[in-house]
């Protein structure tokens, strides 16, 4: 596997996942945020810590974002499915209106 792609994956949607907050922390409340995600992180799921981060920013706005307005953001359905957990195909045929 190449590492650098999926690296620049992770930073990508890592970046998504910040520019969702509504109203930006401090520098240090936001640092605390992404330790948290980080520290209580499943290490047997690389991207356990973009779940969890995922799931606080939700909190922090008091909303829970569905599959139609994360696709509005240009997250993609990899990484919707990433998000909540489904199967890509399941979050592709949601999208499309098959299901």
């Amino acid at each position: 596997k190449n590492n650098s792609f999926f690296q620049f994956e992770t930073a990508a949607i890592f970046v998504k996942i910040i520019s969702l907050i509504n109203n930006i922390p401090s520098p240090a409340n936001l640092k605390n945020i992404i330790n948290r995600a980080i520290l209580f992180s499943d290490n047997e799921n690389p991207n356990d810590y973009l779940i969890r981060l995922f799931d606080t920013i939700c909190e922090l706005n008091n909303k829970k974002y569905t599959k139609e307005e994360l696709a509005e953001k240009d997250f993609s359905v990899r990484e919707i499915a990433l998000l909540t957990g489904e199967s890509k195909s399941s979050v592709h045929r949601k999208l499309k209106g098959v299901v």
